[in-house]
């Protein structure tokens, strides 16, 4: 329990810290927000051209650096912070496109779900072969277990990331929507990582994302 703590505050501090200079930094470089042109969009968005992005970088760094520093690097824990960085990878060029192309569309939907399927394919392969995750499905409520196997493993962790990571899109805003939604969701795993045993790297890792996203 201190650590999982620790590692919340850390986060928080550290966001807290790095925060103000890396905008700072974004705003004297122009690295911010392309507005699609008005008429496109209501009036009130105007203000909000030139908007910082990239906020996801910096939840990303104080979310890494903590864990990589209070867990013991459990293969399990390894494998959910490579996909999270890996996920967040795709958000980096899809705004830097926006950036560079200087419009509000950047990665097309196409690559943005061929890059999923490709860490879904991954992350299933990792998580049967080396974490030992068995392919069933357990019906906790009448005491029952599905095998689905391999393959329709991989198809079910496809459409569990690409809702999670889509979900979190269609939430996030110029405002720090998704930062604040995830940090109420984040709370809740870390509550589930101390229900289920031998789970301390992933509760630390949850810990340290939800104290990114409440420093943002």
């Amino acid at each position: 329990m201190p650590r999982v703590l620790i590692a919340a505050i850390g986060a928080i501090m550290l966001m807290l810290f790095l925060g103000p200079r890396v905008i700072q930094w974004l705003r004297d470089h122009e690295v911010g927000q392309f507005v699609r042109p008005q008429g496109e969009i209501p009036q009130g968005h105007a203000e909000k051209q030139g908007t910082p992005t990239m906020g996801g970088l910096l939840i990303l760094f104080a979310m890494t650096v903590p864990f990589l520093i209070l867990s013991t690097r459990s293969t399990a824990a390894m494998l959910v912070l490579f996909t999270t960085l890996a996920c967040g990878m795709i958000g980096f060029v899809d705004d830097w496109m926006k950036i560079v192309k200087k419009r509000s569309l950047g990665l097309s939907g196409r690559w943005k779900m061929a890059a999923l399927v490709v860490i879904a394919v991954a992350l299933a392969v990792v998580a049967v072969r080396v974490v030992g995750v068995p392919t069933t499905i357990d019906f906790h409520v009448v005491n029952y277990s599905l095998e689905i196997g391999p393959i329709a493993f991989g198809i079910v962790v496809f459409l569990v990331l690409a809702g999670a990571t889509n979900a979190v899109n269609l939430t996030d805003g110029l405002d720090g929507l998704a930062a604040g939604t995830m940090a109420i969701a984040l709370l809740a795993y870390v509550g589930m990582t101390f229900v289920v045993p031998g789970q301390r790297d992933l509760a630390i890792l949850a810990a340290c994302l939800m104290g990114a996203c409440v420093g943002f």
